[in-house]
């Protein structure tokens, strides 16, 4: 997918960003974690409809995402716990995240406390301040 098609499939969604996001016929393989950490590092609040994103924003959080899970899959994935990958290690991701379960850790960037929500069902990490 291009980040025209990107920009397209986004612009026809009234619903959050974050969910979309997690929505496997709009994009594949964005789960839970990359798209906190996607919309941490672009800057954009996880409750903002994902139609009234900028062309320019779609752009940079497409690439985002490219390089999120890229670097994931380098790093084997992202474990918690005793999960183990068919190589036998844990995915050494979790080192690298900056905003997914760290609620009330303070933000890398800006020393505000990591807000949780719930999304879909889903928890949602972010910061208040860095994301508007």
């Amino acid at each position: 997918m291009d980040s025209k098609d990107f920009h397209s499939r986004l612009s026809r969604r009234k619903a959050a960003i974050k969910p979309t996001l997690m929505n496997q016929e709009i994009i594949v393989g964005v789960g839970n974690i990359y798209a906190a950490e996607a919309l941490f590092r672009t800057g954009i609040a996880p409750t903002t409809p994902a139609q009234d994103l900028t062309r320019a924003q779609t752009d940079t959080l497409l690439t985002t995402i490219v390089n999120i899970l890229s670097t994931a899959i380098k790093h084997h994935g992202t474990t918690f716990g005793s999960y183990v990958g068919i190589t036998g290690e844990g995915g050494q991701y979790a080192q690298q995240l900056l905003v997914y379960n760290r609620p009330g850790l303070p933000c890398v960037s800006c020393g505000t406390p990591i807000e949780v929500i719930r999304q879909s069902g889903r928890s949602t990490f972010f910061c208040p301040k860095c994301q508007k």
